[in-house]
């Protein structure tokens, strides 16, 4: 009988550690959640962009701490900056707009591995982008004006477009670090929130 008894005892014992730990993997799944390429940390409003790199891993590429009440992914967007099936893949984008001004932005980032590409080849993929997003109502700065991205040399290159019938402004800046080409899109009716 005390054999049965510890049997019975030690089977519901490993049935309870199958079910913490699948509690466990559940509260872990909330608390993150998988948007595209982008990871979202409920409980501070942090963004982690991972790509995977040239060797498949996944890599992280950026960090964005973005008050929750303030910030919300929009995924319509981020959908229309990512372009068509074929080029979809090759990008990380995440698309994000203020809850109370109008005011969005888009962050892009591709592995190039130990290829940097030139400023000719970093403009095209942006005037692709903004076009595939904003179409015939796009227009453009002839040349994109050389500038700093912190302590990164950048390019920026300043549009106008109209979308939902609203006339957009915005700025584009296009800058290389570490392997990872980044686009960064920002664009408001107001040009006093660029």
């Amino acid at each position: 009988n005390w054999m049965r008894l510890l049997i019975v005892a030690f089977a519901i014992g490993f049935a309870c550690c199958f079910v913490i730990a699948g509690i466990g993997l559940f509260a872990k799944m909330v608390e993150w959640r998988k948007i595209g390429n982008v990871f979202e940390d409920f409980e501070g409003g942090t963004y982690i962009g991972r790509i995977r790199n040239s060797k498949g891993e996944s890599e992280k590429v950026y960090r964005l701490v973005l008050p929750k009440k303030e910030w919300f992914i929009n995924s319509e967007i981020a959908s229309r900056f990512a372009g068509n099936a074929e080029t979809r893949q090759q990008y990380l984008v995440a698309a994000y707009q203020h809850a109370e001004y109008d005011f969005w932005f888009v962050l892009i980032a591709k592995d190039h591995g130990l290829y940097k590409p030139r400023d000719a080849e970093m403009l095209r993929t942006a005037v692709d982008k903004l076009e595939f997003h904003f179409g015939d109502a796009l227009e453009m700065d002839t040349k994109p004006e050389p500038v700093k991205f912190g302590a990164l040399p950048a390019q920026k290159l300043v549009f106008r477009g109209e979308y939902k019938s609203i006339k957009w402004l915005g700025e584009c800046y296009m800058f290389f670090n570490n392997g990872i080409a980044y686009w960064l899109f920002t664009a408001s009716p107001d040009d006093n929130l660029i």
